[in-house]
Protein backbone atom coordinates (compact mmCIF):
# COMPACT_ATOMS: atom_id res chain seq x y z
CA UNK A 1 0.00 0.00 0.00
CA UNK A 2 2.54 2.66 0.90
CA UNK A 3 4.31 1.65 -2.10
CA UNK A 4 1.47 2.38 -4.11
CA UNK A 5 1.46 5.79 -2.47
CA UNK A 6 4.72 6.69 -2.87
CA UNK A 7 4.48 5.13 -6.63
CA UNK A 8 1.64 7.49 -7.41
CA UNK A 9 3.53 10.62 -5.73
CA UNK A 10 6.37 9.86 -8.16
CA UNK A 11 3.91 10.10 -10.93
CA UNK A 12 2.06 13.08 -10.13
CA UNK A 13 5.70 15.17 -9.67
CA UNK A 14 6.92 13.58 -12.95
CA UNK A 15 3.54 14.80 -14.75
CA UNK A 16 3.66 18.18 -13.00
CA UNK A 17 7.11 19.26 -14.60
CA UNK A 18 6.48 17.72 -17.58
CA UNK A 19 3.36 19.83 -18.12
CA UNK A 20 4.95 22.68 -16.75
CA UNK A 21 7.75 21.98 -19.40
CA UNK A 22 5.77 21.74 -21.69
CA UNK A 23 4.03 24.82 -21.54
CA UNK A 24 6.77 26.82 -20.99
CA UNK A 25 8.35 25.39 -23.96
CA UNK A 26 5.49 26.58 -26.29
CA UNK A 27 6.70 30.27 -25.62
CA UNK A 28 9.15 31.65 -27.90
CA UNK A 29 11.90 33.39 -26.23
CA UNK A 30 11.33 36.31 -28.37
CA UNK A 31 8.47 38.29 -29.56
CA UNK A 32 7.77 38.83 -33.29
CA UNK A 33 9.74 41.98 -33.31
CA UNK A 34 13.34 40.21 -31.97
CA UNK A 35 12.53 41.38 -28.52
CA UNK A 36 13.75 38.97 -25.71
CA UNK A 37 11.82 38.15 -22.87
CA UNK A 38 9.18 36.62 -23.91
CA UNK A 39 8.44 33.80 -21.45
CA UNK A 40 8.61 36.54 -18.29
CA UNK A 41 6.10 38.83 -20.89
CA UNK A 42 3.66 36.45 -21.01
CA UNK A 43 3.77 35.82 -16.99
CA UNK A 44 3.57 39.55 -16.51
CA UNK A 45 0.38 39.53 -18.61
CA UNK A 46 -1.30 36.14 -16.73
CA UNK A 47 -4.56 37.87 -15.41
CA UNK A 48 -6.07 36.65 -11.91
CA UNK A 49 -9.75 36.61 -11.61
CA UNK A 50 -9.36 36.53 -7.41
CA UNK A 51 -9.72 39.40 -5.50
CA UNK A 52 -8.11 40.17 -2.47
CA UNK A 53 -10.12 39.86 0.60
CA UNK A 54 -9.53 40.90 4.06
CA UNK A 55 -12.28 40.65 6.85
CA UNK A 56 -13.45 43.99 8.90
CA UNK A 57 -12.32 44.23 11.97
CA UNK A 58 -14.63 45.87 15.24
CA UNK A 59 -14.26 49.71 15.72
CA UNK A 60 -12.35 49.20 18.83
CA UNK A 61 -11.98 45.54 20.74
CA UNK A 62 -12.54 45.88 25.15
CA UNK A 63 -9.17 43.29 24.88
CA UNK A 64 -7.30 43.28 21.81
CA UNK A 65 -5.27 39.97 20.81
CA UNK A 66 -2.33 41.02 19.19
CA UNK A 67 1.12 40.39 19.18
CA UNK A 68 1.86 42.93 21.98
CA UNK A 69 -1.14 41.67 23.83
CA UNK A 70 -1.01 38.10 23.23
CA UNK A 71 -4.14 35.67 25.39
CA UNK A 72 -3.50 32.85 27.62
CA UNK A 73 -7.07 31.63 28.12
CA UNK A 74 -7.44 29.84 31.19
CA UNK A 75 -10.42 27.52 32.57
CA UNK A 76 -12.48 27.58 35.75
CA UNK A 77 -14.24 24.84 34.76
CA UNK A 78 -17.52 23.19 36.02
CA UNK A 79 -15.94 19.25 35.84
CA UNK A 80 -13.45 20.05 38.70
CA UNK A 81 -16.07 21.28 41.07
CA UNK A 82 -14.13 24.81 41.43
CA UNK A 83 -13.77 28.40 43.33
CA UNK A 84 -13.48 30.79 40.69
CA UNK A 85 -12.02 33.04 43.34
CA UNK A 86 -8.94 30.71 44.46
CA UNK A 87 -8.22 29.80 40.62
CA UNK A 88 -7.78 33.89 39.73
CA UNK A 89 -5.68 33.41 43.04
CA UNK A 90 -3.52 30.78 41.23
CA UNK A 91 -2.12 33.29 38.99
CA UNK A 92 0.99 35.08 39.15
CA UNK A 93 0.57 39.18 39.00
CA UNK A 94 2.69 39.77 36.22
CA UNK A 95 0.69 37.17 33.74
CA UNK A 96 -2.58 37.83 35.09
CA UNK A 97 -2.88 40.69 32.62
CA UNK A 98 -2.73 38.45 29.49
CA UNK A 99 -4.93 35.63 31.12
CA UNK A 100 -8.66 35.58 29.87
CA UNK A 101 -10.62 32.52 32.34
CA UNK A 102 -12.86 31.06 30.29
CA UNK A 103 -16.07 30.01 32.63
CA UNK A 104 -16.90 26.65 31.19
CA UNK A 105 -19.83 25.39 31.92
CA UNK A 106 -18.83 21.98 30.52
CA UNK A 107 -21.25 19.08 29.52
CA UNK A 108 -22.59 16.55 32.00
CA UNK A 109 -26.08 15.39 30.69
CA UNK A 110 -27.95 12.37 31.27
CA UNK A 111 -29.55 10.86 28.40
CA UNK A 112 -31.63 7.98 30.34
CA UNK A 113 -32.96 11.03 32.81
CA UNK A 114 -32.98 13.53 30.00
CA UNK A 115 -31.22 16.24 32.47
CA UNK A 116 -28.46 17.93 33.23
CA UNK A 117 -26.22 15.99 36.34
CA UNK A 118 -23.66 18.80 36.82
CA UNK A 119 -24.67 22.57 36.33
CA UNK A 120 -28.37 22.26 36.25
CA UNK A 121 -28.52 25.64 35.52
CA UNK A 122 -25.78 26.78 32.97
CA UNK A 123 -27.32 30.38 33.25
CA UNK A 124 -27.27 31.13 36.56
CA UNK A 125 -23.58 29.56 37.26
CA UNK A 126 -22.67 31.40 34.57
CA UNK A 127 -24.25 35.04 36.00
CA UNK A 128 -22.71 33.55 39.45
CA UNK A 129 -19.22 33.28 38.23
CA UNK A 130 -18.67 36.26 35.65
CA UNK A 131 -19.43 38.40 39.29
CA UNK A 132 -16.63 36.73 40.79
CA UNK A 133 -14.67 37.58 37.68
CA UNK A 134 -15.93 41.24 38.07
CA UNK A 135 -15.25 42.00 41.35
CA UNK A 136 -11.66 40.00 41.03
CA UNK A 137 -11.18 42.70 38.25
CA UNK A 138 -10.25 39.44 35.24
CA UNK A 139 -10.71 39.33 31.74
CA UNK A 140 -13.76 36.48 31.63
CA UNK A 141 -15.14 34.60 28.29
CA UNK A 142 -18.26 32.03 28.93
CA UNK A 143 -18.20 28.38 27.20
CA UNK A 144 -21.68 27.89 27.08
CA UNK A 145 -21.82 24.29 24.67
CA UNK A 146 -19.80 21.26 24.18
CA UNK A 147 -20.73 20.12 20.99
CA UNK A 148 -23.97 20.36 19.84
CA UNK A 149 -24.87 20.40 23.80
CA UNK A 150 -25.30 23.63 24.84
CA UNK A 151 -27.09 25.38 28.33
CA UNK A 152 -27.67 28.60 26.34
CA UNK A 153 -30.21 28.78 23.67
CA UNK A 154 -29.75 28.89 19.77
CA UNK A 155 -31.24 31.80 17.59
CA UNK A 156 -32.28 31.99 14.05
CA UNK A 157 -29.83 33.82 11.61
CA UNK A 158 -30.40 37.77 11.81
CA UNK A 159 -31.60 37.40 15.47
CA UNK A 160 -31.09 40.46 17.38
CA UNK A 161 -29.59 39.25 20.60
CA UNK A 162 -29.43 42.38 22.30
CA UNK A 163 -31.80 41.66 24.93
CA UNK A 164 -31.28 37.59 24.91
CA UNK A 165 -28.92 36.40 27.80
CA UNK A 166 -25.95 37.05 25.18
CA UNK A 167 -26.36 40.47 25.22
CA UNK A 168 -26.69 40.14 28.72
CA UNK A 169 -23.44 39.45 29.47
CA UNK A 170 -21.91 42.10 27.27
CA UNK A 171 -23.75 44.96 28.80
CA UNK A 172 -23.42 44.36 32.32
CA UNK A 173 -19.52 43.18 32.65
CA UNK A 174 -16.98 45.41 31.08
CA UNK A 175 -14.92 42.77 32.10
CA UNK A 176 -16.68 40.09 29.90
CA UNK A 177 -15.23 39.83 26.08
CA UNK A 178 -17.16 37.13 24.38
CA UNK A 179 -18.27 33.35 24.20
CA UNK A 180 -16.39 30.30 23.63
CA UNK A 181 -18.01 27.07 21.67
CA UNK A 182 -16.09 23.98 21.91
CA UNK A 183 -15.25 21.04 19.81
CA UNK A 184 -17.80 21.90 17.30
CA UNK A 185 -18.58 18.81 15.44
CA UNK A 186 -20.42 16.36 17.25
CA UNK A 187 -23.52 15.56 19.68
CA UNK A 188 -26.37 17.57 16.82
CA UNK A 189 -29.49 16.47 15.67
CA UNK A 190 -30.25 14.28 18.76
CA UNK A 191 -33.31 13.45 20.54
CA UNK A 192 -32.31 16.01 23.87
CA UNK A 193 -30.27 18.08 21.71
CA UNK A 194 -32.18 18.50 18.18
CA UNK A 195 -30.34 22.08 17.08
CA UNK A 196 -28.62 21.23 13.59
CA UNK A 197 -24.94 21.79 12.52
CA UNK A 198 -26.84 24.15 10.05
CA UNK A 199 -29.27 25.81 12.87
CA UNK A 200 -25.85 25.89 14.75
CA UNK A 201 -24.38 28.29 12.62
CA UNK A 202 -27.42 30.23 11.96
CA UNK A 203 -27.07 31.29 15.41
CA UNK A 204 -22.74 31.87 15.11
CA UNK A 205 -24.00 34.60 12.64
CA UNK A 206 -26.27 36.32 14.40
CA UNK A 207 -23.65 35.71 18.25
CA UNK A 208 -20.68 37.17 15.81
CA UNK A 209 -22.61 40.61 14.78
CA UNK A 210 -23.32 40.52 18.93
CA UNK A 211 -19.54 40.36 19.58
CA UNK A 212 -18.73 43.08 16.57
CA UNK A 213 -21.17 45.47 18.85
CA UNK A 214 -19.85 45.13 21.72
CA UNK A 215 -15.76 44.76 20.80
CA UNK A 216 -15.61 41.15 21.48
CA UNK A 217 -14.67 37.55 20.26
CA UNK A 218 -16.60 34.53 19.01
CA UNK A 219 -13.78 31.30 19.78
CA UNK A 220 -14.52 28.42 18.10
CA UNK A 221 -13.07 25.15 18.43
CA UNK A 222 -12.51 21.94 15.56
CA UNK A 223 -11.85 18.50 16.21
CA UNK A 224 -11.77 16.41 13.59
CA UNK A 225 -13.19 12.47 12.50
CA UNK A 226 -14.07 10.43 9.70
CA UNK A 227 -17.67 12.29 9.53
CA UNK A 228 -16.13 15.94 9.57
CA UNK A 229 -15.49 16.69 6.43
CA UNK A 230 -19.00 18.03 5.32
CA UNK A 231 -18.54 20.41 8.97
CA UNK A 232 -14.86 21.51 8.48
CA UNK A 233 -14.90 25.41 9.24
CA UNK A 234 -13.85 25.65 5.66
CA UNK A 235 -17.26 23.45 4.42
CA UNK A 236 -19.36 26.08 6.54
CA UNK A 237 -18.55 28.86 4.65
CA UNK A 238 -19.41 27.13 1.44
CA UNK A 239 -22.91 25.71 3.27
CA UNK A 240 -24.20 28.19 5.17
CA UNK A 241 -24.55 31.60 3.38
CA UNK A 242 -25.67 33.39 6.51
CA UNK A 243 -22.39 32.45 7.82
CA UNK A 244 -20.00 33.12 5.28
CA UNK A 245 -21.99 36.51 5.48
CA UNK A 246 -21.26 36.87 8.86
CA UNK A 247 -17.44 36.32 8.12
CA UNK A 248 -16.82 38.92 5.72
CA UNK A 249 -18.44 41.58 7.73
CA UNK A 250 -17.46 40.70 11.00
CA UNK A 251 -13.91 38.19 11.10
CA UNK A 252 -11.84 40.22 13.23
CA UNK A 253 -14.38 39.10 16.01
CA UNK A 254 -13.88 35.50 15.30
CA UNK A 255 -11.27 32.90 16.87
CA UNK A 256 -10.84 29.47 15.36
CA UNK A 257 -9.06 27.00 17.58
CA UNK A 258 -7.32 23.57 16.76
CA UNK A 259 -8.21 21.22 19.72
CA UNK A 260 -6.52 18.68 20.91
CA UNK A 261 -8.63 16.65 22.50
CA UNK A 262 -8.77 13.55 20.78
CA UNK A 263 -5.27 11.96 18.57
CA UNK A 264 -7.07 11.31 15.30
CA UNK A 265 -6.78 13.55 12.24
CA UNK A 266 -4.74 15.81 13.64
CA UNK A 267 -3.14 17.00 10.57
CA UNK A 268 -6.68 17.52 8.93
CA UNK A 269 -7.72 19.65 11.87
CA UNK A 270 -4.37 21.94 11.18
CA UNK A 271 -4.95 22.24 7.35
CA UNK A 272 -8.33 23.00 8.29
CA UNK A 273 -7.95 25.63 10.51
CA UNK A 274 -5.07 27.35 8.58
CA UNK A 275 -6.72 27.09 5.79
CA UNK A 276 -10.03 29.11 6.91
CA UNK A 277 -7.54 31.53 8.60
CA UNK A 278 -5.81 32.53 5.76
CA UNK A 279 -8.68 32.95 3.58
CA UNK A 280 -9.12 35.92 5.54
CA UNK A 281 -12.51 34.46 6.67
CA UNK A 282 -11.57 34.14 10.54
CA UNK A 283 -9.71 36.75 12.06
CA UNK A 284 -7.54 34.72 14.54
CA UNK A 285 -6.57 31.30 15.13
CA UNK A 286 -5.11 29.47 17.77
CA UNK A 287 -4.15 26.29 19.80
CA UNK A 288 -6.11 24.44 22.65
CA UNK A 289 -4.39 22.18 24.10
CA UNK A 290 -6.72 20.62 26.97
CA UNK A 291 -3.78 19.54 29.01
CA UNK A 292 -5.90 19.14 32.89
CA UNK A 293 -8.05 16.41 30.51
CA UNK A 294 -5.76 15.24 28.42
CA UNK A 295 -2.66 14.76 29.53
CA UNK A 296 -2.82 11.26 31.08
CA UNK A 297 -4.39 10.28 27.65
CA UNK A 298 -1.43 12.08 25.70
CA UNK A 299 1.19 10.52 28.53
CA UNK A 300 0.33 7.15 27.29
CA UNK A 301 -0.20 7.65 23.97
CA UNK A 302 3.68 8.61 24.53
CA UNK A 303 4.85 5.77 26.00
CA UNK A 304 5.89 8.06 29.57
CA UNK A 305 4.34 7.68 32.85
Amino acid sequence: MKLKLKLKKICAALMTGVMAVSMLAGIPSSDADGNSGGILQTLENLSLDAEPFTASAAGSFRRPLNNESPMWIVHIDSWNYPDPEKIIDLVPEDVLPYVVFNVSLSINWSSTEHRWLMIQDGIECARSWMKACADKGVWTMIQPASGGQCHFPDYPADYDLDNTIFGEFFKEYPNFIGYNYCEQFWGFASEDFPVTYQQRYDHFSSLLKLCNKYGGFLDISWCENQWGSALNPVAMLKTNSNWEKACRAYGQNLILEEKYTQFSYIADVESEVYGAYISGYYGLCRCRQPCCTCSSGMARKLGKN
